[in-house]
Formats: C-alpha cells, structure tokens, sequence
C-alpha cells in the first residue's frame, strides 16, 4: 500500500469520524486497521498522522463548507481508485461502516458518506449488503448487515 493512497483512506476515515467527533471507539478502529496492514512502527507513525488532521478537521470544522468537503472526499477517492481493487474497495467501504459503528451512534450525514464514497470508489450498493446498512433502522439489523457484509466480502475472496 503507497503511503499516497494510506494517507488518502486515513482522510475518508477522518471525514466520516468527525461527523459526531472522533471518538476514542472510532480511533481504536483506525488502530486495528492499521495494525493490520502495516508494521507496528509504521502503525503507530500513521495513527499520529490520523490524530493530527482528525484535530484539524475537527477545529476546522465549522470553516469548511459541505462543497469543500466533498470536493476533498472525491479526490481522496480518486486516488482509492488508481490502487485498489473492486474487492479491495468493498473491503474499505466495510472499514469505514464498522468505523461509523464504533462509536454506537449512526447519524444520517455518516450514512450520505458511505453512500458518497462508495458510488465514487465504484463500489455498486445496489447489488451490494451495503444498501441494506444504509437503509437499516435498527442496531440488530445493522447487527445483520454487517454479518451478510462479511460472508459477501468471503464469497469474494473464492
């Protein structure tokens, strides 16, 4: 993984995660995501480079618009797009629906995001158990989805 395109999917992490602030739930999945895809030194260098723009984008916060924002969002995207692959992707967008369930707390805005990104990664949510996390109510369907999101992901992998 370049360090170009971990920088890029430690911003998406931030985007969403600052919705209703970083929790410390939230950082400990992006702790487990790093760890295990790199290197302890180098997880522990990425997690302080995730803590600095999750401080800024949280202060910055209430200078930036929602256009900004998004423009932000689909050059990180573009980025994702150059170096993953279709299941790689879908991986991610599974990574960023656990970091949203972190914190317990799924707020509308977090749901348009994962929607956002995975129509920009071209991962198709119509055809995918994603749609359904989008759409779920309730914690114990999105209990559900997860588990359908995770034997969809191991289907893949065959």
């Amino acid at each position: 993984m370049s360090e170009a395109l971990l920088k890029a999917i430690l911003r998406l992490f931030v985007i969403v995660a600052k919705e209703d602030d970083i929790t410390e739930s939230e950082r400990k999945k992006v702790i487990e995501f790093l760890e295990q895809h790199l290197n302890h030194k180098n997880a522990e260098k990425y997690v302080a480079y995730f803590d600095e723009i999750g401080n800024k984008a949280v202060q910055n916060s209430q200078n930036k618009t929602a256009v900004s924002e998004m423009q932000d969002l689909l050059s990180y995207c573009k980025q994702i797009n150059i170096e993953l692959t279709k299941k790689q992707k879908t991986v991610l967008v599974k990574e960023l629906i656990e970091l949203i369930l972190a914190d317990g707390i799924i707020t509308k805005k977090e749901k348009d995001l994962v929607n956002a990104i995975a129509n920009s990664i071209n991962v198709d949510l119509k055809t995918s158990t994603i749609s359904k996390f989008l759409l779920a109510p309730a914690p114990r369907m999105i209990l559900w989805v997860m588990h359908s999101l995770l034997l969809e992901i191991e289907k893949m992998k065959m």
